[in-house]
């Protein structure tokens, strides 16, 4: 499931996104990793 938007992803629609920005300070671990689709990963998020 989509943690942003809470839709299915599909398996050949699936994109890694940050939880916390690395502007915000976000690292790029698996910690701060979360599934989305590539739409909603290329939005800009509050």
């Amino acid at each position: 499931m989509n943690k942003i938007c809470g839709a299915s992803l599909h398996i050949n629609s699936i994109s890694v996104d940050h939880i916390k920005r690395k502007v915000d300070g976000g690292l790029g671990t698996l910690d701060n990793a979360q599934l989305t689709h590539p739409f909603c990963n290329t939005t800009v998020k509050n």
